[in-house]
C-alpha cells in the first residue's frame, strides 16, 4: 500500500502544475545555533533564442538558526547566459520560522519571508512569501511548497505571481532518491494556458559525503513549451 501511494503521489507531480535551477524544494525545520554555507550551480538548455539556453546560474547563501522557530539567511545569486559576461543578478534576505513541528502533529510546517533586492538595471524587485510542509511516512518524506510574489519598486508591475513545488523522496541509508514538480503560473490576473507557464519535472539525488558535507543534485526536464527544456543542478552544503 504504501508503494502504490508514493507511487501515484509521483505520477501526479507532473499535473499540479518558475523556479530558477538553482531552486529547491526546501524543508520548513529549523535548529537553533545551527549555521548552514551552501553552494549552488544550475545549467539549462533550451531552444537557440531563448533567454534560458545555455544559462548558468550560481548561488552561496548563509543561514542561521536564533531560536528552535527562526533562522535567517541571506543569498548572493549570479548569472551567465548565453554570450554574455558571468555577473552578480542579485542578493536575497529571508526569515523562516518553524510554525509545526511533527512531534505534535505528524508534519511541520513552516513559512517564509524574502526580499530579493536586483542588481543594478536588473530591476525590479520583490517581495515572496511562502508556506513550507514536510510529511514523512515510514522511509518516505513528502515536501509542499506554494509561494506568491509581488514586485516592488522601479519598474515594478502590478498582480501577484505564484507558485508550486513538490517533491517525493525515499530513504536509502544516509541518500534519498526521488522525484520533484516544479511549477511556475505566472501572474494571478493574467493567467494564460498550460503551455504558456513553466512546469517542470524530474529525479532528485541527495544525502551526505564525507567532512560532514552534504549534496543534492538532479535534473528536470521542461514539461511544457514555456520552461527550459533541460536543468541540472549540484549543491554542496556543511552546517556547523
Amino acid at each position: 500500500m504504501k508503494v502504490l501511494i508514493f507511487l501515484l503521489f509521483l505520477f501526479a507531480l507532473p499535473h499540479i502544475a518558475f523556479a530558477g535551477t538553482v531552486s529547491s524544494v526546501s524543508g520548513p525545520t529549523v535548529t537553533k545555533g545551527k549555521t548552514k554555507v551552501e553552494a549552488r550551480v544550475g545549467y539549462s538548455e533550451d531552444d537557440d533564442g531563448s533567454s534560458s539556453d545555455e544559462r548558468l546560474r550560481t548561488q552561496v547563501y548563509v543561514d542561521h538558526g536564533f531560536t528552535d522557530m527562526f533562522a535567517a539567511r541571506i543569498t548572493a545569486d549570479q548569472d551567465k547566459r548565453k554570450g554574455d559576461n558571468y555577473e552578480h543578478d542579485n542578493l536575497d534576505f529571508m526569515g523562516r520560522f518553524h510554525v509545526l513541528n511533527k512531534g505534535d502533529y505528524g508534519f511541520d510546517l513552516g513559512a517564509r519571508v524574502q526580499y530579493t533586492m536586483k542588481d543594478g538595471d536588473k530591476k525590479p524587485d520583490s517581495v515572496k512569501l511562502g508556506l513550507y510542509e514536510q510529511i514523512p511516512y515510514e522511509d518516505y518524506q513528502f515536501r509542499f511548497v506554494q509561494r506568491i510574489s509581488h514586485e516592488v519598486g522601479e519598474d515594478s508591475d502590478g498582480g501577484l505571481s505564484a507558485e508550486l513545488r513538490v517533491q517525493g523522496t525515499k530513504k536509502f541509508g544516509d541518500y534519498r532518491l526521488g522525484l520533484e514538480g516544479f511549477h511556475d503560473f505566472g501572474k494571478l490576473n493574467e493567467l494564460s494556458g498550460y503551455s504558456d507557464q513553466e512546469h517542470e519535472f524530474g529525479p532528485v539525488f541527495k544525502g551526505k559525503l564525507p567532512y560532514d558535507l552534504s549534496f543534492e543534485t538532479g535534473y528536470r526536464a521542461g514539461i511544457s513549451k514555456a520552461a527550459p527544456d533541460h536543468n541540472f543542478k549540484l549543491f554542496i552544503s556543511r552546517s556547523f
